[in-house]
């Protein structure tokens, strides 16, 4: 993709590239999920450190991870309660 021209324009790109990549997992883990954003911001790597900070990408990691984190354990409580509702 295009090299991004801010710190906000590096981070989105990173974010679209977790959000888009964590619907391949088939299980998602914690290890999972933080295994896949570590992957990503290796290969953005580059990119990133000419527009952002250590300390950035690392808060980033974290808040991202978390985020898809409880994204998927949400989906799985509804998915749980639904199928529990069909089943009864």
């Amino acid at each position: 993709g295009p090299i991004p021209f801010s710190k906000e324009t590096a981070i989105l790109m990173i974010c679209d590239a977790a959000e888009a990549a964590s619907k391949s997992l088939k299980q998602p883990t914690a290890q999972s999920i933080d295994d896949l954003i570590n992957k990503i911001v290796e290969k953005h790597g580059l990119s990133l450190d000419e527009k952002v900070d250590k300390k950035s990408i690392e808060i980033f990691k974290r808040i991202k991870k978390e985020q898809l984190f409880n994204e998927f354990q949400e989906k799985e409580i509804i998915c749980g309660y639904v199928l529990k509702k069909r089943n009864n």
